[in-house]
């Protein structure tokens, strides 16, 4: 995901030509990977939207009259385009929490403090397959296994009217 920002000479107002182009396209950049910060930000109270998506928005000069704000982060754009989410290999499968205990602490199958030491596997009659815990009498179902699934599209970055909205904004407050 990149936004590039480029000026044409000819369209170049007088009022910036006394400016070092550098540092003119340097503030512009900050400007639009702002408002992509910001997206991030009010995406809600995760420390993932900050930690990973937000912080993730760089801005670069790469000529006197280029610049472009991109994330580095490959999670970034899945977060905004969506998709299919695998687990790496070597495993097979995904454990989605699905116990509220278990999604409010946001705890890992693997980090999970199994009775015994180990986790009980279960399937229903659907086919499911869950990793449960071993109570007195019953096991409690905490995850269950999946091969694969869909991420809704999050969307985040600023859209071509929002990135001209800002453009717009930051050269009335600026110039």
């Amino acid at each position: 995901m990149e936004i590039k920002i480029k000026v044409d000479a000819g369209d170049t107002p007088k009022t910036f030509l006394d400016m070092a182009p550098e540092r003119f396209m340097k503030s512009w950049a900050v400007a639009i990977a702002n408002l992509a910060r910001k997206n991030a930000f009010e995406k809600g109270g995760r420390s993932f939207w900050k930690r990973e998506i937000g912080q993730s928005v760089r801005e670069e000069v790469t000529g006197p009259a280029t610049g472009s704000v991109y994330s580095d982060s490959y999670i970034a754009e899945h977060v905004h385009t969506g998709g299919v989410i695998r687990p790496n290999p070597p495993a097979k499968f995904l454990a989605i929490p699905i116990d509220k205990s278990i999604r409010r602490k946001k705890i890992f199958a693997r980090d999970y403090p199994w009775p015994g030491g180990k986790p009980v596997f279960m399937q229903d009659k659907s086919g499911k397959v869950y990793l449960g815990a071993q109570l007195k009498t019953k096991v409690k179902p905490l995850f269950v296994l999946k091969r694969s699934v869909m991420q809704q599209a999050r969307p985040w970055w600023p859209s071509e009217a929002e990135t001209e909205a800002e453009s717009r904004r930051f050269f009335e407050q600026e110039f």
